[in-house]
């Protein structure tokens, strides 16, 4: 049963899931899946879209079978639980799909899109980038990935410098530390999980094709990107096309499913 949970102090709205582990033999085909698309990279032409994401968001996808959109949302009329975004690869899109047909959400991108086009690759190796950091940051503290106040801490601290929490450097940052803080963390925890969360660049996924026909697909809230709602049990890795490493600890990661 899905729960749907509301807090009218933050606004926030969270739904819970019961994930269940997948058997070993699932997790084995889905390891032997990811390094097929990771030795493949962004190139396939089946490639419709890009998702910036981390390494803990594909050890979930191994565990329990899926990756996961947004898990919180402070603005349920904007954002649900389940909405994972992506950039589109515009010339990809046919004609008659709803958000580029005439007088679709998107019809001038789609004109204007030369068919050789991608994304900003800049913009979205930044937007990996903070999610790994924030993503390993909470993973070291062993907070919850699910809620919302931890996420907005660990994004705030995540991109700080460790020098930040030396001395009286601290400025903004100050009520941030001070809340983890008074769960129990030492100064020197944080300053670890700080410098340690920098060393993660992030992952950017390809989505195939094939989620034009299974998905509703509406724009997102960035101006330029898209969304569909992967709830309740994410997004199953055959809706995946390529992965492209950003970093030495994710491209190890990779390099180690060769020894399975």
């Amino acid at each position: 049963m899905v729960l749907l949970l509301s807090s009218p102090t933050m606004g926030i709205v969270e739904k819970q899931r019961e994930f269940i582990p997948v058997e070993l033999g699932d997790r084995v085909k889905r390891e032997r899946k990811l390094l097929r698309l990771f030795t493949t990279g962004l190139s396939r032409a089946k490639t419709i879209g890009y998702h910036a994401t981390s390494l803990e968001a594909i050890e979930h996808l191994l565990v329990y079978g899926g990756l996961s959109g947004i898990t919180s949302t402070e603005t349920p009329n904007i954002q649900q639980v389940g909405d994972l975004y992506f950039y589109p690869q515009w010339r990809r899109f046919p004609r008659s799909h709803h958000l580029v047909a005439k007088e679709g959400f998107f019809h001038e991108d789609w004109e204007r899109a030369d068919r050789n086009e991608s994304p900003d690759f800049e913009l979205l190796e930044g937007y990996a980038s903070d999610i790994a950091r924030k993503h390993r940051f909470i993973r070291l503290l062993g907070l919850n990935m699910e809620d919302s106040q931890t996420q907005y801490l660990a994004q705030v601290l995540s991109g700080s410098q460790p020098q930040t929490l030396r001395g009286n450097q601290l400025g903004e940052y100050n009520e941030f530390f001070l809340e983890l803080r008074s769960r129990g963390y030492t100064a020197q925890q944080l300053q670890n999980a700080i410098q340690d969360s920098t060393e993660r660049k992030g992952l950017i996924l390809g989505l195939h094709r094939a989620i034009l026909a299974l998905y509703s697909i509406t724009p997102g809230d960035e101006g330029g990107d898209l969304r569909i709602n992967v709830f309740p049990n994410g997004l199953p890795v055959a809706f995946l096309s390529g992965i492209l490493a950003l970093g030495s600890q994710e491209k190890t990661f990779f390099h180690n499913l060769h020894k399975i």
